[in-house]
């Protein structure tokens, strides 16, 4: 075996990379954009989760059932929350959830509603205290709420003295006193 001959025997060949030069930096831009698709990918699923409540509509009056939504984005609500209400405002429905997807500028955005029916007993503004909500396995708290509560006006013949009962809600009047059959 000449000189030659045995250095070529001695390197490892590459056949794929001696017949397609361009192949040598093709490993570049692949790892390149593999770096960047992970860097993405990481980005968007590492957004913080985070926690919103409010209430629709914001006035009510006695006795009205408004919502009370508590909205967690970009997290896994582990455990349904303990809803704390003050005295003034009771809770009138269970809970209802509902779960949206949206892609927002190129980012994938989760959220998860808790929804209660709730509803003002007395006249006046009432604040809701924040709640505490274990989302990824952390315990994240919403905002406070108020509610403005009014004074329900009151309807006749509801409540009162028994002739209130008795009397009439409505009158009807007609023009025509006499029916004849087949008119």
């Amino acid at each position: 075996m000449t000189q030659s001959n045995q250095q070529q025997a001695e390197l490892p060949r590459r056949p794929a990379l001696d017949r397609f030069p361009g192949l040598r930096h093709s490993s570049f831009w692949f790892r390149y954009f593999a770096a960047l698709l992970l860097c993405s990918l990481l980005h968007a699923t590492a957004s913080a989760a985070t926690v919103r409540a409010y209430i629709q509509p914001e006035r009510a009056q006695t006795g009205q059932v408004v919502t009370y939504v508590i909205t967690v984005q970009n997290g896994t609500v582990q455990s349904l929350p303990q809803l704390r209400l003050p005295a003034q405002v009771g809770m009138n429905t269970g809970i209802s959830t509902s779960q949206n997807i949206e892609i927002r500028n190129g980012q994938r955005v989760f959220s998860t509603q808790l929804a209660w029916g709730v509803a003002g007993t007395e006249p006046g503004e009432v604040v809701i205290p924040p709640q505490e909500v274990l989302v990824n396995g952390d315990v994240l708290k919403t905002n406070e709420v108020r509610l403005v509560v009014t004074e329900a006006p009151s309807v006749p013949g509801a409540a009162g003295s028994p002739d209130d009962a008795r009397s009439p809600l409505f009158q009807i009047e007609v023009g025509k006193t006499e029916i004849y059959q087949g008119e």
